[in-house]
């Protein structure tokens, strides 16, 4: 059945596409980070985030310098002018969940990006052809005209854990993304590295406090106000 007029009114699609590249996304207008995609004054660059950066406005205070305009607009226009400006390492000071996709059209590459526990997934499958990514395996599969083949290692994991380990999902060929990843594809190569490894510390002060809880819950009982709110504004519009 196809969508009402009001639920198809949620959705906007933003693309970028390139030669050799293309980038999509669907915005559903709730608790997004602004205007997507981001693109450098010169062509060059274009990049796409799924998820939100918590520490964008300090990010924007911290560099000001360099950031070449007074006030960015968009949470994606930071994270692209601070990843051209130091390179994709800079993903280090982001505090956040996400996604990114950052489009390099005079080298022809790509390179994803993710944030540091890996929260926002990206997966991705790398053939003789190309590679097709999505937050979704149906995203790739929907481009994908290959016959699906199941793993059976990913299989187990799934069925034991719940979840799968490493890179490995249940569709043979179809990789998710390592937790703070970034990893580049270019014509004829492909180079894979981490911009933070996680470490447990034994000094490290203890979280598990009431007052801890208690203000977790506090911000997720505002942000789930805040969405709804939106919600209801966009029924009644």
């Amino acid at each position: 059945m196809p969508p009402s007029p009001v639920a198809a009114r949620h959705y906007t699609e933003v693309s970028v596409c390139q030669p050799g590249v293309a980038v999509a996304a669907l915005d559903n207008g709730i608790l997004e980070p602004g205007r997507r995609p981001a693109s450098h004054a010169d062509g060059r660059y274009h990049l796409m985030i799924d998820g939100e950066l918590w520490n964008a406005a300090e990010l924007a205070r911290r560099h000001h310098n360099e950031l070449s305009i007074a006030q960015p607009t968009s949470q994606a226009e930071i994270a692209l002018r601070l990843i051209v400006t130091h390179g994709p390492q800079i993903a280090r000071e982001f505090n956040g969940l996400f996604a990114m996709v950052l489009c390099d059209a005079r080298q022809q590459s790509i390179t994803l990006i993710n944030d540091r526990y890996g929260f926002r997934p990206i997966f991705y499958r790398a053939g003789k052809h190309g590679v097709a990514f999505a937050t979704e395996l149906k995203g790739i599969r929907a481009a994908d005209e290959a016959t699906l083949k199941l793993d059976e290692v990913g299989l187990f994991e799934l069925f034991l854990h719940g979840h799968h380990l490493y890179g490995t999902t249940w569709i043979e060929g179809y990789e998710r993304l390592a937790p703070a990843s970034v990893l580049t594809f270019s014509p004829g190569r492909t180079t894979h590295a981490h911009y933070w490894t996680y470490a447990y510390r034994e000094d490290a002060p203890t979280l598990d406090q009431p007052t801890y809880f208690v203000t977790a819950l506090s911000c997720w009982i505002g942000l789930l106000s805040d969405a709804c709110v939106v919600m209801l504004e966009l029924e009644c519009s």
